[in-house]
C-alpha cells in the first residue's frame, strides 16, 4: 500500500476505520450468521443424514457433481435455495 499511497500507515489506518463500524454490527451479524448455519445444517442433515446420524456420502457428491441438481430428498426448507 505504500508504494500505491506514498503513506507507510495507509493500510493500518484503513483497518482502524473499517474497524469501529464492523465492531458496532458484530452481534447482529452475529445472530444473522447463526441462523443461516442453523438453516443450512437441518437442510443437510435433512437431505443426506440418516436417522442414526450416517452421512450419505455417495448422495452428497452426487449432487455436487451432477450437471443437473439431483432432486432434494426433503425439499427446501427455507427460501432462496
Amino acid at each position: 500500500w505504500e508504494l500505491l499511497t506514498n503513506e507507510a500507515d495507509f493500510y493500518v489506518r484503513i483497518s482502524d476505520a473499517i474497524a469501529k463500524p464492523a465492531a458496532l454490527h458484530k452481534s447482529a451479524f452475529d445472530e444473522i450468521l447463526q441462523k443461516k448455519y442453523s438453516e443450512l445444517l437441518r437442510q443437510f442433515m435433512l437431505d443426506y443424514v440418516d436417522v442414526d446420524g450416517t452421512v450419505r456420502w455417495r448422495d452428497v457428491v452426487k449432487f455436487g457433481s451432477s450437471r443437473v441438481k439431483p432432486k432434494r430428498a426433503h425439499g427446501v426448507i427455507f427460501g432462496g435455495a
